[in-house]
């Protein structure tokens, strides 16, 4: 007769040492409000805009840049951007994009995001069941074993279980009349608003795209014409790190309304101009260039000063 022992919780390769808040999916995906400064065919101008961009690289086994663009279009309004486990993060995006379909009028952003936090939840969850709960069900109708004891076993072995899986989204989109949100989501469903902050950052690159942001004193209020070059600039620092591609999608959604047409979500891609990306590359190495240059400048200046304290006093 088989024991309780039976079930105690062994080394397998679902038992990971618990997050230690570290670890950053690969990649670098970054999106930013912009209330000002953009106007349509007519000279009026046009409500807040999102910039949003991300890079190429794909991590499989091996790493390469990829033609395949890690944003998502969940509808004409609300697009997506992820890092990490590809996998599963595009299967719970589809799961979103079936649930939205095409409704007859624009859903709330945070509507689609409590969908995506819904899927989150659910693929946790049957992951749980088809990886460490099914053998408990199997013990109930196969091995005759006491309830209680397995029940207890069973949510040791959950609690002790790492989730084996790690990604973020950034959920942006444009609600009638004139409104832009940002969310960030994690993989457990959890999701917070970034509105006020202004900007969204994820993935390996965010420990360098974040503070780039902020040089600057970004904020929702910023103009697209600056906008642009810096969320640009932002990902171009972020390239630094191991993990993050150089190739980049760069986007910005915007509702082009008219007298006729209140609510008319545009995307302008300027990452599919070459001449408009190099423009976006040389600026950037001009600005790179000059902090080369002031910084060798006032290092000879502090060489100077190091040198007139050293000099031995005259006698």
């Amino acid at each position: 007769m088989r024991d309780n022992n039976l079930y105690e919780k062994g080394n397998n390769r679902y038992l990971n040492k618990k997050k230690t808040g570290e670890f950053r999916p690969l990649t670098v995906c970054i999106a930013a409000i912009s209330n000002q400064g953009m106007f349509n065919e007519k000279k009026e101008p046009i409500p807040p805009c999102i910039v949003f961009c991300a890079d190429k690289l794909v991590s499989a086994g091996i790493q390469f840049e990829s033609i395949e663009a890690k944003i998502k279009r969940i509808t004409n309004y609300c697009f997506a951007m992820t890092s990490g486990d590809a996998f599963v993060s595009d299967l719970i995006l589809e799961r979103v994009m079936q649930k939205v379909g095409n409704p007859e009028k624009p859903l709330k952003i945070e509507e689609v995001v409590r969908m995506l936090s819904k899927e989150c939840f659910e693929y946790k969850k049957e992951w749980f069941e088809n990886n460490v709960l099914w053998k408990y069900n199997l013990a109930f109708e196969k091995f005759k074993v006491t309830p209680e004891s397995t029940v207890n076993n069973a949510v040791k072995e959950v609690g002790e279980c790492q989730y084996q899986f790690e990604f973020e989204f950034i959920v942006l989109g444009i609600e009638p009349p004139q409104e832009a949100h940002l969310f960030y989501v994690n993989q457990d469903g959890a999701y917070r608003l970034q509105d006020s902050l202004g900007f969204v950052t994820i993935g390996i690159g965010a420990q360098l795209a974040f503070p780039q942001m902020t040089k600057y004193a970004y904020s929702r209020y910023t103009p697209l014409v600056t906008a642009i070059p810096m969320v640009y600039i932002s990902k171009k620092i972020s390239e630094r790190m191991q993990g993050v591609g150089q190739n980049t999608d760069l986007a910005v959604l915007y509702n082009n309304k008219t007298k006729d047409s209140p609510f008319l979500p545009m995307l302008w891609v300027p990452s599919i101009q070459p001449d408009f990306m190099k423009q976006l590359d040389d600026t950037f190495a001009t600005i790179t260039k000059n902090e080369s240059i002031e910084l060798a400048n006032i290092s000879k200046k502090v060489q100077e000063w190091l040198d007139q304290r050293t000099k031995p006093p005259q006698s």
